[in-house]
């Protein structure tokens, strides 16, 4: 519910996208219990995060015991407006960074 009402905040916020990492429960994979910023440039169609913020983001998760699989595998962005589906470039980046996963 925590990272659901944050991921609502952000997608009512403001007329661009946002995104943000998921952060998933230890014995549970699926599970998202929080939704971690880093520093990014938005559009009402775009998401870019800062390269620095999302290893600063990494650094920081692995200092607090964090695995790789909890932290940096869930990727969640909004969509301004009242459409859920991924867009077409959703659907190249799902295709150029986790490829047949």
């Amino acid at each position: 519910p925590y990272a659901w009402a944050k991921l609502l905040y952000l997608r009512d916020a403001g007329p661009t996208e946002v995104g943000g990492f998921g952060v998933t429960a230890e014995p549970d994979p699926l599970l998202v219990e929080d939704l971690r910023l880093v520093k990014q440039s938005c559009t009402a169609v775009s998401v870019a995060f800062d390269d620095g913020a999302v290893a600063d983001h990494f650094d920081a998760c692995v200092d607090a015991g964090l695995s790789p699989e909890r932290f940096a595998r869930v990727w969640a962005h909004t969509h301004p407006g009242d459409c859920p589906r991924p867009s077409g470039t959703d659907e190249r980046t799902f295709e150029r960074a986790f490829g047949g996963c």
